[in-house]
C-alpha cells in the first residue's frame, strides 16, 4: 500500500492484498459418493487465490470540507464452519417412527442394530470449482462543517453535516445445493408445478440421504445512502440526527452452521437455483436521534446521559405455503429434516385460475379480500420479501458515572478511573407495554 500526495489538499492511496490458502488436510474420500454422483468429496481450499486491489482518496477543497472515497475488493469474516463441515466423518443415520414401551435408561436394540448395519454417508462436500467468497465495495463521503448564523439569527457554530453512499456487490458468495435432489438419478425432479416451479423428490420418503455441496453464486448488491447532522455545545449537550435508506439484494443468508440448514433456509421458488431478491435484513428507511449531556457533578468525575431514539421500517417478509412432514409440496430434504415454510405462495387470479384447485370449505372471498387489502399481485408467485412489517420505534437510555480508580493501580496503569454504566433498552416499552413493540409480519 502506498499514499500519493497529488496536491496539498488531495491524496490518493493505492494498494492490494493477495491471499492464498494452504491446506494439507482433505476430507476422507468416499467411493460411494463418487459412484453415485460422479463428484469427489475430498476437495479442500488449498491453492485458492484472491487478488484484491484497492483505491482510496481524501480531498479537502475547503477548510471545513472533507471528501473521501474508495473502491476495492474485500473478503473475509465468514464462518469457517461452512468449510469445515466437509471434513466431518461419514455418519450413519437411523430413523424409526414407532417405538413404544421404552426404558429411557436403555438404548433400543433396533437402533443399535440399525447403526451397526448401516452404511456411513457423507453429508457435506465442497464444489471442486469453489472460489474464495468476496465482494466489490465502494464508498463516497462528504463531511461539511458550518455555522448556523444568518443575519441577526445565531443558532451556534461548528455543526457537522455528513452525506455518505455505500455500495457493495457480491462477486462470489456462498451457495448451498442439495446434490441428492439435483444430481442423483433416483431423485431427479419429478415434474413442474402448475405455477412453473420445479417439484423435487421427497428424499425422506424415499430414504435417500442428503449431500449438500458448498459452491458459489454471483448475484446480489447493496446500496445505502445516509445523511446526518451533528452538533456539540460548550455547556455539555450534544445531539445528532440521521436518516438512512437501503436497497439490498442477496441470494443466500447463511444463518446456520450446518450446510443442510442453510439450504433449507433459502426462501426461493427453486432453492437449488436461487436468484437475488430483497434481503430479509434490509431496513429500507431509518431515522435516528441521539441527545447527550455530560457534566462533572462530583469533583472531576463526569456523569453522562445519552438518549437514543430510532424509527425504522419493518422487516421484509414473504407469504409462503404451509408445508409439513406429510405434505412437502415441492420436495423435502432427507434424513428426517423437516421441511421449512420457505416456498413462496402462488397468488391466483380472482375467479377462475387454471393453476389452482380450491379445497371444499375454503373461503375464497375472505382470501381475495385480504389479497386486495394487502395490495398483493395476483396470477403469479408472490415475490420474495416484497412485503414489510409495520414501522418500529424505540428509545434507549444510557447513564454513565465515573468513579475513583482502584487504589494502587495507578502505579501500573497510571491515572485511572472506574466507570459505572446503566443501559435501559427499549425505555418506552418499560413505561408502556404498547410502546416499542417489534413486528415481523403483517
Amino acid at each position: 500500500q502506498d499514499t500519493w500526495t497529488v496536491t496539498p489538499n488531495f491524496e490518493v492511496t493505492l494498494g492490494f492484498r493477495l491471499e492464498e490458502f494452504s491446506q494439507d488436510d482433505r476430507p476422507v474420500f468416499n467411493q460411494q459418493v463418487f459412484s453415485d454422483y460422479g463428484v469427489r468429496n475430498d476437495v479442500n481450499v488449498d491453492g485458492n487465490k484472491l487478488f484484491m486491489p484497492r483505491l482510496g482518496f481524501r480531498w479537502t477543497p475547503l477548510d471545513r470540507t472533507v471528501v473521501t472515497g474508495g473502491l476495492g475488493i474485500f473478503a473475509g469474516g465468514d464462518p469457517k464452519v461452512w468449510i469445515s463441515n466437509a471434513f466431518q466423518p461419514a455418519t450413519v443415520f437411523a430413523a424409526q417412527s414407532n417405538l413404544t414401551n421404552l426404558d429411557p435408561r436403555v438404548i433400543p436394540s433396533v437402533l443399535i442394530d440399525t447403526v451397526s448395519n448401516g452404511t456411513p454417508v457423507v453429508i457435506d462436500s465442497i464444489d471442486p470449482d469453489f472460489r474464495t467468497p468476496n465482494d466489490l465495495k465502494a464508498s463516497l463521503r462528504w463531511d461539511q462543517g458550518f455555522d448556523m448564523q444568518f443575519g441577526g439569527l445565531d443558532l451556534g457554530t461548528d455543526y457537522t453535516f455528513t452525506a455518505q453512499y455505500l455500495y457493495s456487490r457480491v462477486r462470489e458468495g456462498f451457495l448451498w445445493t442439495n446434490l441428492a435432489q439435483t444430481d442423483l438419478p433416483a431423485a431427479q425432479p419429478t415434474g413442474v408445478a402448475p405455477d412453473g416451479r420445479p417439484i423435487y423428490a421427497d428424499l425422506d420418503a424415499l430414504r435417500i440421504n442428503n449431500l449438500t455441496q458448498l459452491g458459489n453464486f454471483d448475484g446480489g448488491s447493496s446500496h445505502t445512502i445516509s445523511l446526518s447532522l451533528a452538533k456539540r455545545w460548550e455547556n455539555g449537550f450534544d445531539a445528532e440526527f440521521s436518516y438512512a435508506r437501503q436497497n439490498i439484494e442477496d441470494t443466500t443468508e447463511g444463518t446456520s452452521s450446518r450446510g443442510i440448514s442453510n439450504w433449507r433456509g433459502i426462501v426461493a421458488v427453486d432453492r437449488n437455483n436461487p436468484s437475488a431478491r430483497t434481503s430479509p435484513f434490509q431496513i429500507e428507511d431509518a431515522f435516528k436521534l441521539s441527545i447527550g449531556y455530560e457534566k462533572a457533578f462530583f469533583g472531576d468525575y463526569k456523569t453522562r446521559f445519552d438518549l437514543f431514539g430510532q424509527a425504522y421500517s419493518g422487516a421484509p417478509y414473504t407469504y409462503t405455503f404451509d408445508v409439513s412432514n406429510t405434505n412437502s409440496l415441492f420436495g423435502r430434504a432427507g434424513q428426517g429434516e423437516g421441511p421449512f415454510d420457505n416456498s413462496p405462495l402462488y397468488i391466483p387470479n380472482p375467479g377462475v385460475d387454471p393453476s389452482v384447485v380450491y379445497s371444499s370449505g375454503f373461503d375464497t372471498q375472505a382470501f381475495f379480500d385480504f389479497v386486495a387489502r394487502e395490495g398483493i399481485e395476483t396470477g403469479k408467485i408472490h415475490e420474495v420479501n416484497s412485503k414489510s412489517s409495520r414501522w418500529i420505534r424505540q428509545w434507549d437510555l444510557r447513564i454513565q458515572q465515573e468513579l475513583p480508580g482502584i487504589p494502587g493501580m495507578d502505579k501500573i496503569f497510571g491515572d485511572n478511573k472506574l466507570k459505572l454504566v446503566l443501559d435501559v433498552d427499549n425505555l418506552g416499552n418499560l413505561l408502556n407495554s404498547k410502546w416499542g413493540n417489534f413486528y415481523n409480519g403483517p
